[in-house]
């Protein structure tokens, strides 16, 4: 008899906190995902209410467009001084940076916006559904200037063609130092496979995203050319607990990637003030998400953000 109560003592409080620990997060997992936009229309909606972008959701840029602002600035236009640094904010939903530029400021977005630096864009492909709107095509895409048809990478698991050279190749065959940090480790194994065997040293896998902006960081300080990165959490708390503006962890991963991108940023312009070095910063996501997902056509998934301390579009 004592065994038996000395069991219901034990069992009962232990099984008051899991039911407590299932409410909280059946709470979690049903209610954070529909905080933001239900819908395409109501996406749209909350888009055309804030006033920092420079474009519509009629005449988005595509992420493939960037491309050949990179090249122009590194390669075409570049006498030398010339410098890169480019940080994706992997799942960051469009919504939730034109609230942080509205609401901050002095933040990176906050500041570019101000100098009228903030696009709205897209991905997955030139007709939706052509290639997935995840990590990988976002990618292939932004680094090549080509969709998944013409270079082969059409979901997460595609590899990029050999014959389709990303910006960092091309850039490192002009002689140019580059650098891309990254914690995903499926950009090194799987998405840009064939130039990481080849020219292993543009490529720098990290711990998390605090070791991806030591990679960067130290890749500014110690004079690299063109300085590339991607920060994960903000795509990683969208998979857990919704991809939604008004989500608090969702928001507040952003805000921690914010913080890590003002310290490049930071990095870099001391350099400028030092030196003759011109820096072309670009921010940018790679995909939105829609509940706790993405790579799906809706707009909510394929509308991306653009944000720079110079214009070019």
């Amino acid at each position: 008899m004592k065994h038996k109560t000395l069991l219901k003592a034990i069992l009962i409080p232990v099984g008051a906190i899991a039911l407590i620990a299932l409410l909280l997060g059946g709470t979690w997992l049903f209610v954070l995902p529909r905080l933001g936009a239900s819908s395409d229309e109501d996406f749209t909606r909350q888009i055309h209410a804030q006033t920092v972008w420079q474009n519509t959701m009629d005449n988005r840029v595509p992420i493939t467009a960037l491309h050949n602002v990179m090249t122009r600035h590194m390669i075409a236009q570049n006498d030398g001084a010339n410098r890169l640094l480019l940080i994706v904010y992997d799942g960051a939903l469009a919504t939730l940076a034109g609230t942080r530029a509205v609401e901050y400021p002095n933040s990176p977005i906050g500041q570019f916006a101000a100098l009228g630096n903030l696009w709205l864009g897209y991905t997955g492909g030139a007709t939706p559904g052509d290639q997935t709107t995840d990590t990988s095509p976002g990618f292939a895409s932004l680094f090549t200037g080509t969709w998944g048809l013409q270079n082969g990478v059409l979901n997460n698991r595609g590899t990029l063609s050999p014959e389709v050279p990303t910006i960092l190749r091309s850039m490192h065959e002009h002689g140019l130092r580059v650098r891309f940090s990254y914690s995903w480790r499926s950009h090194g194994t799987v998405n840009f496979r064939h130039e990481m065997e080849q020219f292993p040293t543009m490529f720098d896998f990290a711990r998390g995203d605090a070791g991806t902006a030591d990679s960067m960081l130290d890749a500014i300080l110690n004079g690299y050319h063109a300085v590339l990165g991607s920060f994960e959490s903000i795509d990683t708390w969208g998979h857990i607990t919704g991809f939604n503006y008004r989500n608090p962890f969702y928001r507040r991963a952003f805000v921690r990637t914010e913080a890590d991108a003002a310290g490049l940023i930071a990095a870099a312009q001391a350099r400028a003030d030092s030196t003759d070095e011109n820096w072309l910063i670009i921010l940018l996501s790679d995909h939105g998400g829609i509940g706790t997902d993405h790579g799906g056509t809706t707009l909510m998934e394929n509308t991306i953000w653009i944000a720079s301390n110079q214009g070019f579009f």
